[in-house]
This record gives C-alpha cells, sequence and structure tokens, in this order.
C-alpha cells in the first residue's frame, strides 16, 4: 500500500478508464468510483473512503449533449458535469489532505464557439470559472497551514475515441472528415496527449499550478 490515494471519480469514462491503466506502474494507490465496475459507487465513496488519504482526485466523469437538443433534454447534462462537481468539492474539501490536487476533466468546447452543443459546452466553461475562483479558497488554506491544496481544469479537444465515434453519428449533417477539419490542429488527441498533462497537474512538480483551465489541441 502506498501512502498516497488518488480518485478517479468517473472510473468507467474512456479518460478515467485509460488514466488508471496509464498509472499502473506509478507509486499510488488508485481507487475508482463510478455507478458500475468501480471500487466504490459514487454512493459509497464518501462514507467508505478516508477522505484524509485521499490527495489526488481526477473529476471524469461527464454526459455529452446530442448535436442541436434542446436545453430541456440536457438539464442531466448541467447536473453531471457541473452541479455535482461544485457539491463534490464543497463536501469533501475540508477532509483531504492538505497538499491534494484535484482536476477536473472540461473540454476544448468550454473555451471557443460550438454551434451544436452549446449546452454541453457552457457546462464546461461554467466549472472552468468555478475552478478559477474555488483556487483562491484553497490558496487561504495553504497559507494557514502551509498546504499545496490545488485545483485544476484541464480541457482537452477531441480525442480519438468510441465516444466521439458515437457523436459524430448522431449527427446526419456531418462525417469524420469534416468533423476533424473543425479541430484547432485539424486532427483528434490521442488520449495519452492528455494523460501526460493530467498526471503532472496530480503530481508534486505542479504545486505552483493553481486556479488553471489547460487547453490541449489548439484553440480557435
Amino acid at each position: 500500500m502506498h501512502e498516497d490515494i488518488l480518485v478517479i471519480y468517473g472510473g468507467r469514462s474512456y479518460i478515467g478508464n485509460s488514466f488508471k491503466s496509464y498509472l499502473e506502474t506509478k507509486p499510488v494507490d488508485v481507487i475508482t468510483v463510478g455507478s458500475k465496475d468501480c471500487d466504490y459507487t459514487y454512493l459509497d465513496f464518501e462514507k467508505d473512503i478516508p477522505l484524509d488519504k485521499v490527495k489526488y482526485l481526477v473529476y471524469a466523469t461527464g454526459r455529452a449533449q446530442v448535436p442541436n437538443s434542446k436545453v430541456e433534454n440536457n438539464l442531466i447534462t448541467f447536473d453531471i458535469n457541473t452541479f455535482q462537481f461544485f457539491d463534490l468539492i464543497e463536501r469533501i474539501e475540508d477532509r483531504l489532505d492538505k497538499d491534494a490536487s484535484i482536476v477536473y476533466i472540461s473540454s476544448g468546447h468550454s473555451v471557443r464557439a460550438s454551434d451544436i452543443n452549446p449546452y454541453y459546452a457552457s457546462s464546461k466553461a461554467a466549472v472552468n470559472s468555478f475552478v478559477v475562483s474555488y483556487s483562491k479558497k484553497f490558496a487561504k488554506m495553504n497559507l494557514k497551514d502551509g498546504g499545496t491544496r490545488r485545483i485544476n481544469a484541464l480541457a482537452p479537444e477531441a480525442i480519438d475515441s468510441p465516444m466521439i465515434d458515437r457523436m459524430v453519428g448522431l449527427d446526419n449533417n456531418v462525417n469524420m472528415i469534416s468533423y476533424v477539419a473543425t479541430r484547432p490542429n485539424y486532427r483528434l488527441l490521442d488520449v495519452e496527449e492528455v494523460l501526460h498533462p493530467l498526471y503532472f497537474l496530480l503530481s508534486n512538480k505542479s504545486t505552483g499550478v493553481n486556479g488553471q483551465v489547460l487547453v490541449l489541441g489548439g484553440v480557435k
């Protein structure tokens, strides 16, 4: 058993599952949390995990928007992507390790115009703003006890993944070639291009990084 615990909240998501595999050779104990096929369910997370031992937390759960869908169909998108994260941080902030690092998986859509999925984009953009604001609270807590608590967001452009295949398949006006052509770097990201900076933001090499939104894959 290693001293530090890393929690992947949303362990069955593509990034969450990929990150778990990435961490197999790293000196950290990984705990996955999800609705199924994880170490703990969302309901059991706070009850059964010693939060004072949790040093790293990745919020990798999320919900996409069906292209061009209406706001009434996206209330759960805001709930999962936005409000559940707010609620989680508020509940656990005082119980985490004083050097805890939290990374929210945002999206490149959160920092640019997105005409076919504005509700998804805005649900992520809201958390970007939350991260920036909440970092000030962590900074004040650190000043009192000498900790290095930090909270950041990672905002990757589209990743080559089954989710992108499904999303593009839902829009009759878009094929994969035309979709990729709209990406800032004119290609999809490989998942490892996301996992490397994610690991950095969680590591003790990033203690000076707090309240940042790191965009991957270029911007438009």
